[in-house]
Formats: structure tokens, sequence, C-alpha cells
């Protein structure tokens, strides 16, 4: 700057005065320290003009002289102009600082992005400019192997290609403006035969230097995710065939102890509907004798109790008639710890209480003693099936069938 400046000064020194004077002027003005009102300007044109026709006056030339007070003015005015070329300097400079953190930024955004992140540039025609490292990885081609090839190609199913292809820039069906933006979901098959599922965001950006359209694409390889939904669809399809199917009755409850999900064979052996089972809790359906039991199991679930609770609960059906059920319940948690519901199976054991019942000692009949072979009356006598034998070894001949 101070060798411009110098180079000015010498240039000025060879004007007349008043251009001299004009340019201060006009310097002053440029910086903002002076304003250069029209009719000053146009007379002090006019006087610069006069003057120099005189000077072109044929006559002998005389010397220009430089005061040390035009100096001075002309040095004040470029060093007003040198201040606010460093500030336009600096102002740039911060700016170009400020682009450079911006895209250092950026770069370290996608290089960090880059392993999972699925890039791909192509141009106005559909072909691969740039294909980043996730994209290595996951079809087992090399960048070099598919630029300037489609995506169509490469990587995309043939019944998907009509429908897809044209978000990735090739216009065959539909033009890029129709086209994109566009989320969606599509399959590539890698070099090695494996189909990723990958859900794609793809938009057309202009390039600035040269003024052609890119296409731009983004994706995540949700493979894992979509293997993952599938097995989770077959273990509930699992568990609902296994729950609607089962021989015994079966039902969800919720933390609140009512019916969440019941199966056919619990409404047949309660003697309601699954939809009047849903609208109720499992102390309604029970019996008034039990109901307090069954709900002190559920709070004993939901107190932290982390075995299966076993018990021999009635339930009273809509014809008064009792059900004696043999119920275990489990406690299904959340991530937390909380209780979610309450699986719970309940099995009929009424036959098996009413022949306990019959086996049961009575009044009018001697109590029958179980031993490892049978069941031995009153009168000493074992019995097995149809024979009856004395367990006296003088009555041992006595052995006979009896037939009941």
């Amino acid at each position: 700057m101070i060798e411009v400046a110098v180079l000015i000064l010498v240039g000025l020194a060879g004007l007349t005065v008043a251009a001299r004077r004009s340019i201060v002027r006009l310097i002053r003005w440029l910086t903002g320290t002076a304003a250069i009102p029209a009719g000053r300007a146009g007379a002090e044109h006019s006087r610069t003009a006069g003057t120099e026709s005189a000077d072109r006056a044929p006559m002998a030339p005389t010397a220009v002289e430089t005061t040390s007070s035009e100096i001075g003015e002309l040095a004040v005015a470029l060093n007003d102009m040198t201040a606010q070329m460093w500030v336009s300097v600096r102002e740039q400079r911060q700016v170009r600082e400020m682009i450079a953190a911006e895209r250092n930024l950026a770069g370290s955004a996608l290089e960090v992005a880059g392993s999972l992140i699925l890039l791909v540039v192509l141009d106005q025609d559909g072909r691969i400019i740039r294909f980043n490292r996730a994209c290595e990885l996951m079809t087992g081609y090399r960048s070099t192997e598919v630029e300037g090839r489609t995506v169509s190609e490469l990587f995309l199913l043939p019944e998907e290609t009509e429908h897809v292809a044209p978000a990735f820039g090739e216009r065959a069906a539909s033009t890029l403006e129709s086209a994109l933006p566009r989320s969606f979901v599509c399959t590539w098959v890698g070099r090695d035969e494996r189909r990723h599922h990958v859900a794609w965001s793809n938009a057309a950006v202009i390039d600035g230097p040269s003024g052609s359209t890119r296409v731009v694409a983004a994706g995540l390889d949700i493979t894992d995710r979509r293997t993952a939904e599938a097995e989770l669809r077959e273990e509930r399809e699992r568990f609902r065939l296994a729950f609607d199917n089962a021989p015994i009755g079966m039902c969800l409850i919720g933390v609140d102890s009512r019916f969440v999900q019941v199966n056919r064979a619990l409404g047949e052996m309660l003697g309601r509907s699954q939809a009047d089972l849903l609208a109720l809790s499992i102390t309604e359906v029970a019996h008034p004798g039990d109901a307090r039991a069954t709900l002190q199991t559920i709070t004993n679930m939901q107190a932290g109790q982390a075995y299966p609770s076993h018990d021999e609960i009635r339930f009273l059906r809509p014809d008064g008639r009792v059900v004696w059920t043999r119920m275990s319940i489990s406690v299904v948690r959340r991530d937390n710890s909380e209780p979610l519901y309450y699986l719970t199976q309940i099995q009929d054991i009424t036959a098996r209480r009413a022949a306990e019942e019959r086996l049961a000692p009575g009044p009018s009949r001697p109590p029958h003693r179980p031993t490892k072979s049978g069941i031995v009356d009153g009168a000493g006598a074992a019995r097995v099936g149809p024979w009856t034998a004395s367990r006296h070894p003088d009555r041992a001949a006595q052995c006979r069938p009896r037939w009941i």
C-alpha cells in the first residue's frame, strides 16, 4: 500500500494545481471524508479546463510547482483511502476464514457420517460421479468401478427399475423436475448378490460453476432393521397361533386387572364371549370367595415378585356353575422393569376336584388308604383293579376276583 501511495504521489506531482486539487476532492469524496458539490465541481472543472487550455497555449513551457501543502492534502486523502482499503481487506479475509471453517465443519461431519450414510452423486444423465466409502462397503464395488455407470445397470432389481431409476437421474420415464425430490425405499444388489434394503432421500441441485444439474442421493441401509421386523412379525404370529389355538384358557391381563386379550378356550370355559370378557376384570368373573386371593396375586407381581404364581382358583359362570381352575400367572415387564401385562394360563380342573370329593372319606364309608399298588379298604383288603387280596397270610388262599 505504501509503495502504491508513493507512486501516486509521484505521478500527481506532474499535474497542474487545479487538477491535483480536483483529484484530492475526488479521493475524499470516494473515501467519505468530504463531499463534492455539483456546482463547485463543475466550476472547478471549468477552471481546470481553462488552465489546461492556457497551459497548452503556444508559449514557452513553464515548470509546474508543487507546494508542500498540496502534497500534504494528497497524502491525507491517500491515507484515508488506504485505511478503507485495509478495512475491506480485513473483512474479506474474515469472510474467507468463515467459509473455510464452515467447509471444514461440513467435511468433518461428512467424514464421521460416511461410515453410515450412503452418498451417491450423479450427473444429469444418471451416471455416477461420486461413490463414497459406505457405498463401497455395502456393494463390494470400488468407486473407480462404478464411475460413469448408472445405478440401474449395477444395483437395481429389474422389477424396480422402471419406478426407481428416474429418482437417480435416469430420465427414461420422467424428467428430473417431476421425479425429485423424493424419499423412498428400494433394493440394491451387491457384488455378492446379497440384497440390501436402502431408504433413500434424493434431490436435484445446480452446480454453480457449470450450471449443470446434479442428483445427490443420501441413503441408509435398513436391511438389519427389516430383518428384525420380519422376525418380530413371525414371533408374533407364532404366539398368536399358540395363544388362540391352545387347549386351555389363556389370557393377557393388564396392570389394572382387566382382560386385554383372551382366547376361545377361556371363553368356552367361563361361559362368556371374548367380547364380554374384554369388558371385565378377572376379579369380576372369579368366585367371590377367591376374588381377593386373585387380586393379591396380581398385587404381589406388581410389587416385584419374579417367579410365576400357581393357584387353584374358582370362577363363576353366568349360569351359576362353579369352575375349578389351576391358574398360572407370569409377569411381562418393560425395559424399565415396570409390569406391562400378565400372561395367564387357566386350566379347568373341575372334573378332578369332583373325583377327589367322591374319593374323600364319608360318614358311612370306611376310609381308603392309598398304597403303592392300589387302595386299601376298611377291611384291610388291597384292591388292584378287579382283584381283592387279603393282607393277612392265613387268608392268602381266599384271593378271588371282585368285579365292580
